[in-house]
């Protein structure tokens, strides 16, 4: 399997798309939680999301604990990528998603392409703010510190049913919650352990998205993403929570589409 394989799922498939659009998934997400977004987008972009490790179909891979070590295998498998099947692209992350697709970039930029035309942060403060632990308030902050037998399996429960894109079916069944644990432990591992870099301004535009009800992160903290950046800034506020992609998508999709175009 080649490394684009595993990292990278493609939805559907566009003959010569104008550009791509790169999504990276939030604490315990999939890629498949952009299948609705990519299915909304103008026909003329593609839509690619990073599959982390430990997720769906690569369970039986341990997951990841810091977001380096997450954005090194997506940089593996972008430069593995022929140019035909990738330029030009954007990022997108959402939440911890954000995080990763910063560093992405940042590696990206840093070691000669190939390199993003913008990147698109969602619903995360800029990467020198106080970092919340998870996507949820109602997940355990100290989830990768309780042994897992003293789990409480209902309260974690609770939070994920929080998360838009999160199947209910996992949420009903205590084997495969169980078996979801050792990836919201990862995740949180990484969240609670990223340092930001001292490291110079992306030449790539971003633009930040924030829902207006969003417990998890304030407009001052969206806006601080423009110090991370010369090419430009450009902050958005759709109606919507954390999980604001849920309940405005057609916004979304047009304003992504606009940077999309202007970027490429």
């Amino acid at each position: 399997m080649a490394t684009e394989d595993r990292w990278i799922r493609r939805f559907g498939s566009r003959a010569a798309p104008r550009t791509r659009l790169i999504c990276f998934p939030h604490m315990g997400g999939s890629a498949g939680f952009f299948g609705p977004l990519a299915a909304r987008l103008r026909p003329d972009v593609e839509v690619l999301a990073v599959q982390y490790p430990g997720r769906l179909d690569r369970r039986d891979e341990p997951a990841l604990d810091t977001i380096e070590r997450l954005a090194d295998g997506v940089c593996a498998a972008l430069r593995s990528t022929p140019p035909e099947r990738l330029e030009p692209f954007g990022l997108f992350g959402h939440s911890m998603g954000a995080l990763v697709a910063y560093e992405v970039a940042r590696r990206l930029e840093d070691h000669s392409g190939p390199v993003p035309t913008a990147l698109i942060v969602s619903g995360k403060p800029a990467p020198h703010c106080a970092q919340t632990m998870t996507d949820h308030p109602a997940i355990p902050r100290d989830l990768d510190r309780v042994q897992p037998g003293q789990v409480d399996i209902g309260q974690v429960a609770t939070g994920l049913r929080g998360l838009a894109g999160t199947d209910h079916q996992v949420l009903d069944d205590p084997d495969l919650l169980e078996a979801l644990l050792p990836v919201l432990r990862a995740d949180i591992m990484a969240l609670r352990s990223y340092v930001p870099p001292s490291a110079p301004p992306l030449c790539a535009p971003i633009a930040a998205f924030v829902g207006d009800r969003d417990a998890t992160v304030d407009l001052a903290e969206a806006q601080a993403w423009q110090e991370f950046t010369t090419g430009g800034f450009e902050l958005h506020v759709l109606p919507g929570d954390h999980f604001y992609l849920a309940e405005a998508p057609t916004a979304l999709c047009g304003r992504l589409a606009e940077i999309l175009a202007a970027s490429a």
